[in-house]
């Protein structure tokens, strides 16, 4: 099967899960939340489906307790790649923790989370979408994407050690070093990740770095 082959059979498996942009499903910033874009315009016009959705529907059919999922599904437009995707947004943590100290803890706890929950979201959505291709996703070039509403410039290992001393008392951060700090975990947590391709984007670059797939 190709990519669009698997998307189309979780689409006709699943058709109540709608097909929209990242901008939508993006809680942190959709109209549909009561929210206003963070970039202002909702950039981002590529489609994805509301993966959400289909793992509800899919714990409803299969008589199953709980799963989890990443947020969105789509085939990359050139069809190599099959592309899963989750959104986290490092700039809502900024803006709800405004001293230096709870925002770097926040960070970190954050992390944290994110290092357990996201392998398992990939894993339980591979799960649904070989369930709806019939049992197998061979041969297909599975990729997850970690999208985030900063700029994804690489963090380095300044940024761990300012992280580092800055919890211990012994110093005080730049405001971009949080960014920094953000980008490093992020990146790290997509390392341990070996299974499928991975990436780490603005959410504003992702129509332009999917195209490239």
């Amino acid at each position: 099967m190709t990519p669009n082959e698997v998307y189309n059979a979780v689409r006709q498996c699943y058709p109540d899960a709608e097909e929209t942009s990242l901008c939508n499903l993006h809680s942190a910033c959709s109209p549909r939340c009561k929210k206003v874009y963070m970039c202002g315009t909702g950039i981002s016009t590529y489609p994805n489906l509301d993966f959400d959705k289909v793992k509800e529907d899919y714990v409803k059919s299969e008589g199953l307790p709980s799963c989890s999922s990443v947020d969105a599904l789509a085939p990359s437009p050139s069809d190599r790649a099959l592309c899963f995707t989750e959104l986290k947004s490092w700039e809502m943590v900024n803006r709800y923790n405004p001293t230096e100290r709870k925002r770097i803890n926040m960070i970190n706890r954050k992390a944290s989370e994110y290092k357990s929950d996201i392998p398992k979201k990939l894993t339980d959505s591979i799960e649904i979408c070989k369930n709806a291709a019939g049992g197998s996703l061979h041969g297909i070039s599975l990729h997850l994407i970690l999208v985030t509403d900063i700029d994804t410039t690489a963090g380095s290992e300044k940024a761990l050690a300012s992280n580092l001393n800055l919890l211990a008392g012994t110093a005080v951060k730049q405001t971009s070093d949080w960014r920094d700090l953000c980008n490093t975990l992020s990146n790290g947590i997509l390392n341990g990740i070996t299974d499928v391709t991975t990436h780490y984007w603005r959410c504003t670059d992702f129509d332009a770095k999917i195209a490239k797939l």
